[in-house]
């Protein structure tokens, strides 16, 4: 019965951990995008007053 369970369970913990990795990812990704519009409004603002 250990055999025969084993399989299912590493195949379940494995897309357990992927699911976790695709949300983190969503995360990551929004995160850095917002990171990035704001440094580039940031260069952009420090530009606008530099001239």
């Amino acid at each position: 019965t250990c055999l025969l369970n084993a399989p299912s369970n590493l195949i379940f913990t494995a897309t357990q951990i992927v699911d976790q990795r695709t949300e983190v990812h969503k995360t990551l990704n929004y995160i850095l995008h917002n990171d990035l519009v704001i440094l580039f409004l940031d260069d952009y603002h420090a530009l606008y007053l530099r001239s």
